[in-house]
């Protein structure tokens, strides 16, 4: 399994940088979100534009508080 950790300021072109990376890709991707916000805005625009899989991970840091879901996530 590959994996591919994108990250950035807000505004930073991580969404844009994702739905071109989803299109030039022919393999079977999933987007591993970690949302802070209170819509999923990103779910959306690349699920709507590409038909890739988007799992959330909600209201907690991958790094600290959401360690374990992001582990089991993964490993989904």
């Amino acid at each position: 399994m590959k994996v591919l950790v994108v990250s950035g300021f807000l505004g930073a072109g991580k969404t844009t940088f994702i739905q071109r990376l989803i299109s030039r890709s022919t393999e079977r991707l999933v987007v591993l979100e970690n949302e802070f916000g209170g819509t999923d805005v990103d779910r959306k625009i690349i699920a709507k534009d590409s038909g890739a899989e988007v799992q959330e991970l909600t209201e907690g840091c991958v790094c600290c508080t959401k360690s374990p879901q992001l582990h089991a996530s993964v490993m989904t």
